[in-house]
């Protein structure tokens, strides 16, 4: 497994798939990601080898690293099932909470997180940046922010009447100490091409706005990581996870901790609405004794009657990542 780490070069603008500029999701998810390295690689080379029912990497979501001497500190989603004894720990510090550091995390996977572990207030130097990291020790530094977010107004011309509408279009800019990272699972064979598209979707961005230089990032380093194995069934989700009927039947739903939400958007350069799919996000626990695969979704199909009588010419599928990405964990307590 490979931990990637992106430098940011421009402001982001990631939207949610509404109709409007407002919603934007702060950090690239994977099924964003993995479409984008798709697109770019089908562009190049015409076939991307495995698509859609073997493809030949599986990507987590993309995270926040902190960069200090040259050196990477990862932040992993807190747990959705990790709750706090409301007698002993502050809710209003834990609701703040947005990420573990790489120190926290693994001391939670492997179930041995402890309540002194937790920092005790608002003020506690183990919180990081606004109290939206926990970590294990003070930063070492200066304080810093995730990211601020800038709000401009544009206007945009009705077709129809010609008439001004104006909107809000929201920036995302990452402060100078943040890295973004991602995990990556990459069949060897693949792993150079998967790279060079990586590096080509840095230099054209992604996201919004693209065409003034929105969304740019370099590859700034690559590193082999190892997650140690515990045979009990319990999983952790950084990705974006959609099962099927065979693994929906073999979850065990009831011992899971988990948050659903919809993903939808449109297609680019085309006024096509993708199909909706509900979702298991980041940050979920789920409890199954098989390894789970998830689904790749065609969520735009060209040969959809109802595509074929609105006269819109699609020349391929549109497709949706949602194999999750997991990572295994220890039986724990979960009330710190």
């Amino acid at each position: 497994m490979k931990a990637i780490y992106l430098r940011p070069l421009s402001p982001f603008h990631l939207q949610t798939g509404s109709l409007d500029h407002e919603s934007v999701e702060s950090f690239p998810k994977a099924d964003t990601l993995s479409a984008a390295i798709t697109f770019l690689w089908f562009r190049e080379y015409r076939e991307l080898y495995g698509f859609p029912d073997s493809i030949p990497f599986r990507i987590s979501s993309v995270m926040p690293a902190i960069s200090i001497d040259s050196t990477y500190i990862r932040c992993y989603p807190k747990p959705i099932g990790l709750s706090i004894d409301p007698n002993k720990i502050d809710h209003k510090v834990f609701k703040k909470i947005m990420y573990m550091t790489d120190s926290v995390f693994e001391k939670w996977r492997s179930g041995n997180l402890q309540l002194s572990d937790f920092p005790a207030n608002i003020k506690d130097p183990r919180l990081w940046a606004g109290n939206a990291i926990w970590s294990h020790k003070k930063f070492p530094g200066n304080e810093f922010k995730l990211f601020e977010q800038e709000t401009r107004t544009r206007v945009v011309l009705d077709r129809s009447t010609n008439e001004s509408v104006p909107f809000h279009f929201v920036s995302t800019i990452f402060d100078k100490n943040i890295r973004l990272f991602f995990l990556a699972d990459i069949e060897p064979e693949q792993e150079k091409g998967f790279m060079a598209m990586l590096r080509l979707l840095g230099d054209e961005g992604i996201g919004a706005d693209r065409t003034v230089g929105m969304g740019q990032f370099e590859v700034e380093d690559v590193e082999d990581i190892h997650f140690d194995p515990f045979e009990n069934g319990e999983l952790f989700n950084l990705g974006v996870f959609n099962p099927d009927s065979k693994e929906t039947g073999a979850i065990n739903w009831m011992a899971s901790k988990y948050n659903l939400f919809n993903r939808y958007g449109w297609t680019s350069g085309k006024s096509l609405r993708r199909q909706t799919v509900t979702v298991i996000g980041e940050g979920a626990q789920l409890h199954c004794q098989e390894p789970l695969k998830g689904t790749v979704r065609k969520v735009l199909d060209p040969k959809d009657p109802k595509l074929i009588k609105s006269g819109i010419e699609l020349d391929h599928a549109i497709y949706r990542d949602c194999r999750g990405f997991f990572l295994p964990l220890k039986s724990q307590k979960q009330k710190v």
